[in-house]
Protein backbone atom coordinates (compact mmCIF):
# COMPACT_ATOMS: atom_id res chain seq x y z
CA UNK A 1 0.00 0.00 0.00
CA UNK A 2 1.52 3.30 -1.08
CA UNK A 3 0.90 6.50 0.73
CA UNK A 4 0.32 9.76 -1.08
CA UNK A 5 2.72 12.50 0.04
CA UNK A 6 1.22 15.13 2.25
CA UNK A 7 1.30 18.50 0.49
CA UNK A 8 1.37 21.37 2.91
CA UNK A 9 0.40 24.82 1.70
CA UNK A 10 0.92 28.08 3.52
CA UNK A 11 -1.93 30.39 4.45
CA UNK A 12 -0.73 32.77 1.78
CA UNK A 13 -0.92 30.05 -0.90
CA UNK A 14 -4.39 29.09 0.30
CA UNK A 15 -5.47 32.73 0.08
CA UNK A 16 -4.03 33.04 -3.44
CA UNK A 17 -5.91 29.92 -4.54
CA UNK A 18 -9.21 31.20 -3.13
CA UNK A 19 -8.78 34.67 -4.63
CA UNK A 20 -7.96 33.15 -8.02
CA UNK A 21 -11.23 31.21 -7.78
CA UNK A 22 -13.09 34.47 -7.18
CA UNK A 23 -11.42 35.97 -10.26
CA UNK A 24 -12.01 33.03 -12.59
CA UNK A 25 -15.54 32.01 -11.60
CA UNK A 26 -16.97 34.67 -13.90
CA UNK A 27 -18.12 37.11 -11.25
CA UNK A 28 -15.54 39.73 -12.23
CA UNK A 29 -14.58 40.92 -15.70
CA UNK A 30 -11.28 42.51 -16.70
CA UNK A 31 -11.15 46.12 -15.54
CA UNK A 32 -13.87 45.69 -12.91
CA UNK A 33 -13.45 46.52 -9.25
CA UNK A 34 -12.66 43.45 -7.14
CA UNK A 35 -13.42 42.72 -3.50
CA UNK A 36 -11.78 45.10 -1.09
CA UNK A 37 -9.08 43.96 1.30
CA UNK A 38 -11.59 44.13 4.16
CA UNK A 39 -14.14 42.02 2.26
CA UNK A 40 -11.51 39.37 1.52
CA UNK A 41 -10.49 39.24 5.18
CA UNK A 42 -14.12 38.61 6.13
CA UNK A 43 -14.83 36.11 3.34
CA UNK A 44 -11.67 34.06 3.81
CA UNK A 45 -11.40 34.57 7.57
CA UNK A 46 -7.69 35.25 7.30
CA UNK A 47 -5.48 37.97 8.71
CA UNK A 48 -4.82 41.28 6.99
CA UNK A 49 -1.15 40.33 6.59
CA UNK A 50 -1.93 37.09 4.76
CA UNK A 51 -4.50 38.75 2.49
CA UNK A 52 -2.17 41.63 1.70
CA UNK A 53 0.71 39.29 0.79
CA UNK A 54 -1.61 37.22 -1.42
CA UNK A 55 -2.87 40.34 -3.19
CA UNK A 56 0.67 41.58 -3.79
CA UNK A 57 1.61 38.21 -5.33
CA UNK A 58 -1.41 38.29 -7.62
CA UNK A 59 -0.60 41.84 -8.67
CA UNK A 60 2.97 40.77 -9.49
CA UNK A 61 1.78 38.10 -11.92
CA UNK A 62 -0.73 40.48 -13.45
CA UNK A 63 -4.08 39.12 -12.29
CA UNK A 64 -4.93 42.10 -10.11
CA UNK A 65 -4.14 45.79 -10.10
CA UNK A 66 -4.04 47.57 -6.75
CA UNK A 67 -4.77 51.30 -6.95
CA UNK A 68 -3.96 53.04 -3.65
CA UNK A 69 -6.87 55.14 -2.46
CA UNK A 70 -9.15 53.67 -5.10
CA UNK A 71 -9.45 49.90 -4.86
CA UNK A 72 -8.46 46.56 -6.32
CA UNK A 73 -9.22 45.81 -9.97
CA UNK A 74 -9.10 42.69 -12.12
CA UNK A 75 -6.40 43.06 -14.77
CA UNK A 76 -6.63 42.09 -18.41
CA UNK A 77 -5.08 38.61 -18.60
CA UNK A 78 -1.72 38.99 -20.26
CA UNK A 79 1.44 36.92 -20.54
CA UNK A 80 3.43 40.14 -20.98
CA UNK A 81 3.68 40.45 -17.19
CA UNK A 82 6.29 37.69 -17.34
CA UNK A 83 8.76 40.01 -19.04
CA UNK A 84 9.47 42.25 -16.07
CA UNK A 85 10.29 39.24 -13.90
CA UNK A 86 12.94 37.69 -16.17
CA UNK A 87 14.09 40.35 -18.62
CA UNK A 88 17.24 41.53 -16.81
CA UNK A 89 18.73 38.07 -16.38
CA UNK A 90 17.96 37.10 -19.94
CA UNK A 91 19.21 40.27 -21.63
CA UNK A 92 22.54 39.93 -19.80
CA UNK A 93 23.02 36.41 -21.20
CA UNK A 94 24.19 36.27 -24.87
CA UNK A 95 23.28 32.58 -25.17
CA UNK A 96 19.75 33.28 -23.96
CA UNK A 97 19.43 36.19 -26.38
CA UNK A 98 20.49 33.90 -29.26
CA UNK A 99 17.69 31.54 -28.25
CA UNK A 100 15.21 34.41 -28.07
CA UNK A 101 16.31 35.56 -31.52
CA UNK A 102 15.73 32.08 -32.92
CA UNK A 103 12.28 32.12 -31.32
CA UNK A 104 11.55 35.55 -32.73
CA UNK A 105 12.55 34.51 -36.26
CA UNK A 106 10.31 31.45 -36.05
CA UNK A 107 7.40 33.53 -34.80
CA UNK A 108 7.74 36.17 -37.49
CA UNK A 109 8.03 33.55 -40.23
CA UNK A 110 4.91 31.91 -38.86
CA UNK A 111 3.21 35.31 -38.91
CA UNK A 112 4.05 35.68 -42.60
CA UNK A 113 2.56 32.26 -43.31
CA UNK A 114 -0.58 33.16 -41.40
CA UNK A 115 -0.94 36.49 -43.20
CA UNK A 116 -0.61 34.89 -46.61
CA UNK A 117 -2.97 32.04 -45.73
CA UNK A 118 -5.89 34.43 -45.18
CA UNK A 119 -8.45 34.50 -47.94
CA UNK A 120 -9.28 38.18 -47.52
CA UNK A 121 -7.18 40.92 -49.22
CA UNK A 122 -4.05 41.93 -47.29
CA UNK A 123 -4.16 45.57 -46.19
CA UNK A 124 -0.62 46.86 -46.54
CA UNK A 125 -1.43 50.55 -46.03
CA UNK A 126 0.00 50.52 -42.50
CA UNK A 127 3.29 48.94 -43.58
CA UNK A 128 3.62 51.39 -46.48
CA UNK A 129 2.96 54.33 -44.18
CA UNK A 130 5.53 53.15 -41.63
CA UNK A 131 8.12 52.67 -44.37
CA UNK A 132 7.49 56.20 -45.66
CA UNK A 133 7.78 57.64 -42.14
CA UNK A 134 11.01 55.71 -41.63
CA UNK A 135 12.51 57.10 -44.84
CA UNK A 136 11.69 60.66 -43.73
CA UNK A 137 13.06 60.06 -40.23
CA UNK A 138 16.36 58.74 -41.58
CA UNK A 139 16.75 61.76 -43.85
CA UNK A 140 16.08 64.08 -40.92
CA UNK A 141 18.52 62.28 -38.63
CA UNK A 142 15.72 61.16 -36.31
CA UNK A 143 15.46 57.90 -34.40
CA UNK A 144 13.68 55.08 -36.20
CA UNK A 145 13.51 52.73 -33.21
CA UNK A 146 9.78 53.17 -32.60
CA UNK A 147 9.05 52.89 -36.32
CA UNK A 148 11.01 49.64 -36.51
CA UNK A 149 8.99 48.29 -33.58
CA UNK A 150 5.78 49.50 -35.23
CA UNK A 151 6.60 47.67 -38.48
CA UNK A 152 7.12 44.32 -36.79
CA UNK A 153 4.09 44.84 -34.55
CA UNK A 154 2.00 45.52 -37.65
CA UNK A 155 3.10 42.22 -39.19
CA UNK A 156 1.58 40.39 -36.24
CA UNK A 157 -1.54 42.55 -36.32
CA UNK A 158 -2.06 41.50 -39.93
CA UNK A 159 -2.41 37.89 -38.77
CA UNK A 160 -5.65 38.80 -37.01
CA UNK A 161 -4.61 36.55 -34.11
CA UNK A 162 -4.65 38.49 -30.81
CA UNK A 163 -2.85 35.78 -28.82
CA UNK A 164 -0.11 35.62 -31.44
CA UNK A 165 0.26 39.39 -31.24
CA UNK A 166 0.64 39.27 -27.48
CA UNK A 167 3.24 36.52 -27.62
CA UNK A 168 5.21 38.54 -30.15
CA UNK A 169 5.16 41.56 -27.82
CA UNK A 170 6.70 39.47 -25.05
CA UNK A 171 9.54 38.25 -27.26
CA UNK A 172 10.13 41.63 -28.94
CA UNK A 173 10.36 43.41 -25.58
CA UNK A 174 13.69 41.73 -24.89
CA UNK A 175 15.24 43.43 -27.92
CA UNK A 176 14.06 46.97 -27.25
CA UNK A 177 17.09 48.23 -25.34
CA UNK A 178 19.52 46.84 -27.94
CA UNK A 179 18.06 48.72 -30.88
CA UNK A 180 19.99 51.94 -30.26
CA UNK A 181 23.19 49.97 -30.90
CA UNK A 182 21.94 48.95 -34.33
CA UNK A 183 19.85 51.69 -35.82
CA UNK A 184 22.26 54.45 -36.80
CA UNK A 185 21.77 56.30 -40.10
CA UNK A 186 23.70 53.79 -42.25
CA UNK A 187 21.98 50.71 -40.79
CA UNK A 188 18.71 52.65 -40.90
CA UNK A 189 18.76 52.59 -44.70
CA UNK A 190 19.41 48.83 -44.62
CA UNK A 191 16.51 48.36 -42.21
CA UNK A 192 14.24 50.41 -44.46
CA UNK A 193 15.26 48.41 -47.54
CA UNK A 194 14.54 45.15 -45.73
CA UNK A 195 11.13 46.41 -44.58
CA UNK A 196 10.26 47.51 -48.11
CA UNK A 197 11.32 44.14 -49.59
CA UNK A 198 9.29 42.25 -47.00
CA UNK A 199 6.28 44.44 -47.81
CA UNK A 200 6.70 43.86 -51.55
CA UNK A 201 6.97 40.09 -51.05
CA UNK A 202 3.77 40.06 -48.99
CA UNK A 203 1.99 42.09 -51.68
CA UNK A 204 3.07 39.52 -54.30
CA UNK A 205 2.13 36.65 -51.94
CA UNK A 206 5.68 35.37 -52.30
CA UNK A 207 6.17 33.57 -49.00
CA UNK A 208 9.68 32.34 -49.82
CA UNK A 209 10.96 35.83 -50.59
CA UNK A 210 9.23 37.31 -47.56
CA UNK A 211 10.86 34.74 -45.25
CA UNK A 212 14.28 35.20 -46.87
CA UNK A 213 14.20 38.96 -46.42
CA UNK A 214 12.90 38.62 -42.88
CA UNK A 215 15.70 36.27 -41.84
CA UNK A 216 18.27 38.50 -43.54
CA UNK A 217 16.78 41.49 -41.75
CA UNK A 218 16.97 39.90 -38.30
CA UNK A 219 20.40 38.28 -38.79
CA UNK A 220 22.10 41.52 -37.75
CA UNK A 221 21.13 40.72 -34.16
CA UNK A 222 23.32 37.61 -34.22
CA UNK A 223 26.41 39.72 -34.83
CA UNK A 224 25.47 42.07 -32.03
CA UNK A 225 25.20 39.27 -29.46
CA UNK A 226 28.60 37.88 -30.55
CA UNK A 227 30.46 41.08 -29.70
Amino acid sequence: MSLEPIVRTSLKEQAIAKIREFITDGSFSAGHRFYSEKELIERLEMSRTVIREALQSLETIGLLQIKPGDGIYVSEASISHIVDQVSFGWTQNPARMHELLETRIMLEKAALELILSRSQPIALDTLDRINAQMAAAIENGESIIELDIAFHRSLFQLTGNATFQELSEVISAFFHDWRDQLLDKESGYITLRDHEEITKAIAKKNIAAAKTWLEHHLSVWKRLFER
